[in-house]
């Protein structure tokens, strides 16, 4: 099994999955032995098309899907960003923004990831259900109330449009920061 670089380029693997497909398509024996070894059921396909190869290059990096080889590609970029990068895509990724759907998956694995310093963003903290951290804030008079953060929304906008509510790892966070709150 292939494992990702330390710093994976999406471009690079795009690429390497349009070459697996020529290569598919063209019947190049080590192409074949991947596609045997990763996806067998596509062997004997009539067409091999674009996702086919992107499957099974994710299986080969160990992961189960395509989406979910983005996902830990993108958590790995944003991990490499700035702090103020981090909590716009946390944000963006848990609550969603303009024609941007929630990614909750990826918010999680952002969070599971996270350093201190961007845990310890209260507005932050209401979308990912940490209720200690909300709690401390909370002790500051007005601040329950206080639009804030990457999104510069009040705490309650924050908890109750997170769609973490969905992630087993967050619901009951979630719900007890907005019964806090």
């Amino acid at each position: 099994m292939k494992s990702l670089p330390e710093h994976p380029h999406w471009d690079h693997l795009r690429q390497q999955a349009k070459e697996l497909l020529r290569d598919l398509r063209t019947a190049h024996p080590e192409a074949m032995q991947r596609l045997q070894e990763f996806a067998p059921q596509l062997a004997g396909a009539p067409r091999i098309a674009l996702h086919d190869a992107q499957h099974i290059l994710a299986r080969e990096y160990g992961f189960a899907t395509w989406t979910e080889l983005k996902s830990e590609v993108a958590a790995r970029m944003v991990a490499r960003a700035d702090l103020e990068m981090q909590r716009l895509a946390f944000a963006g990724w848990a609550i969603g923004r303009g024609f941007n759907r929630a990614r909750p998956k990826d918010a999680a694995l952002l969070w599971a990831r996270a350093g201190t310093s961007l845990r310890q963003d209260p507005w932050l903290a209401c979308a990912a259900g940490d209720l200690a951290t909300v709690q401390a804030k909370l002790a500051e008079p007005g601040w329950g109330n206080a639009p804030g953060g990457p999104l510069n929304a009040p705490p309650l906008v924050m908890a109750s449009h997170s769609a973490l509510l969905h992630h087993p790892d967050h619901e009951s966070g979630i719900r007890a920061v907005v019964e806090a709150l």
